[in-house]
Formats: C-alpha cells, structure tokens, sequence
C-alpha cells in the first residue's frame, strides 16, 4: 500500500494505541487497515487489467461518459463536471486520447469555431475490450466470496460510507 497506513510505524502506532484502549478497539483498527490495504490491492488489479488495454481510469472513464452520452459527441467543457475532474486533467486525458486515435474532435453543430469530442471506432474497440477485462478480473476477485459474504461486505461498506459522510459533515 503506498500511503502512510501501511505496515510501517503508523500503523503500529495506532493498532498499539488502539490495543491500550481495549482488545475490541485494536481488532477495528486492524479490520480497518485490511480493508484499506484490500481495496488498494483490488484498486491496482483493476488499474493493470485497463492498462492491458492502454487505458488509465480516467481515461476509460471519459470513454465510456461520452460513449453512453445520448448525443454520440459531448462538449469538452462540461467533461470535467461531469466526470469529476479538473479542467486541465480533462484536457490532458483527452489529448492522450485524441493521439491514440480513441478520441476525435468534430465541430459541433451550428457554430464554427466549438468542437465537441467524439469516441472513434478504435476507442470504442478498447473501451468494450476493456470493460470486458475489467469485468471479468471482477468476477475472478469476488469469486472467493460466496452470495453471503457479498450481501455482508455490501451492508457494511454502505454503512461504514454512510458513517463516513455524516461525520465529514459535522
């Protein structure tokens, strides 16, 4: 895990701390710190099955926003809104794109001078063949869990997030 929970001093500080306050407090802590390091590790095995197929995620993810936009052809400018990054990341992503030869500029209609962004062929090519891969590195990780422990990691991730977003209110 590259971030400061990993099996070095922080986290011994916090299970050790955890541990003086009671055996309970130091068990959440280290079921915490696994499935930190779980997701992290689920994280990386998708991002190498997109890399298989020349793709970051962010990249694969303004693919399949403009591949399942109603109008085929999506307005760079609202890109960053909706996929959640910055203008320049945006921008970036698209020029990669753009001379890999997934993305190509039309001009949009009625006007001369804007250019909305259009999926080639090629991007739709990768971006099926990499949903494909993404889809089935899934169905590989969750094989180990049965229906279960599925419907139990669902709850708890749903209320640890729920948790999560009322105390980041407060």
């Amino acid at each position: 895990m590259s971030d400061s929970w990993d099996h070095g001093a922080v986290r011994n500080a916090l299970l050790s701390a955890a541990r003086e306050h009671s055996s309970v407090e130091e068990l959440k802590c280290h079921a915490l710190f696994d499935l930190l390091e779980t997701c992290h590790e689920l994280s990386q095995t998708l991002r190498r099955e997109l890399a298989r197929n020349a793709l970051t995620e962010s990249g694969f993810r303004l693919l399949a926003h403009v591949i399942h936009s109603h109008a085929g052809a999506v307005d760079p400018q609202i890109l960053p809104d909706s996929v959640g990054l910055s203008p320049k990341s945006v921008s970036a992503i698209l020029g990669r794109l753009e001379v890999s030869g997934l993305v190509a500029r039309e001009r949009m209609r009625g006007t001369t001078r804007a250019f909305a962004v259009a999926v080639t062929p090629a991007g739709r090519t990768a971006f099926s063949s990499a949903l494909a891969g993404y889809l089935e590195a899934i169905k590989r990780m969750m094989s180990v869990l049965d229906t279960a422990d599925i419907t139990r990691l669902d709850q708890a991730c749903i209320r640890l997030r729920q948790f999560s977003n009322q105390t980041c209110k407060s």
